[in-house]
């Protein structure tokens, strides 16, 4: 299968990016630190143009508002099959809740707002547009893991990035096969630490 991938180069997306070779998929990546900064018009453009034969779309670089913008190109483009994008378990959360949650507020308050406000706005998008187009148009909502969004020691149950990566890849799979799985939220349970994560 030929897919297009951001953020490749750690975290979650490097995960994705060596299974999905290792499986034997044409796999077109795209990384901030390789010049493709999703925050800018043309780079959202020149990536949109760039894969144009390829089947699927994985929207996984969070960059604030590149990646909302971008999730709108490319399900509307319905030049994909498939879309696929990495969302997050944390709207799901209360706000009393998060608020709490020491690992959350390790990070900066700006931050925090940020995220949750496009990763809102992507969620909200998502469930607006996807029974309007062609697309199958599928999400993936991770709890914690540990990537270099998080910083400091970590308390709360992260779940593996091997997980997350397997999840995706699972959807991936099944959306190939004509087996439309919209969202999947995946988290580490605190009763059943580091045994099942999804």
């Amino acid at each position: 299968m030929r897919i297009a991938l951001t953020g490749h180069r750690k975290g979650l997306g490097e995960c994705l990016y060596k299974t999905l070779l290792d499986l034997g998929h044409t796999v077109t990546a795209f990384d901030i630190v390789d010049g493709y900064d999703i925050n800018k018009k043309d780079v959202r453009a020149q990536i949109l143009s760039s894969t144009q034969n390829c089947e699927v779309f994985i929207n996984n670089a969070y960059s604030a508002p590149g990646q909302f913008e971008l999730l709108k190109l490319t399900i509307e483009s319905e030049q994909y099959k498939h879309v696929i994008h990495v969302g997050t378990h944390a709207t799901k959360i209360p706000k009393d809740v998060m608020d709490r949650d020491p690992d959350w507020l390790k990070q900066k308050l700006i931050d925090r707002e940020m995220y949750l406000k496009q990763k809102s706005l992507q969620e909200n998008y998502v469930h607006m547009i996807r029974d309007k187009v062609d697309t199958l148009v599928s999400t993936i909502n991770p709890g914690y893991m540990e990537t270099s969004l998080l910083t400091g020691p970590i308390t709360l149950p992260t779940v593996s990035l091997d997980d997350v990566c397997s999840t995706i890849v699972f959807q991936l799979n099944m959306g190939e096969r004509g087996v439309y799985i919209p969202d999947i939220d995946i988290f580490q349970s605190s009763r059943h630490p580091q045994q099942n994560s999804i």
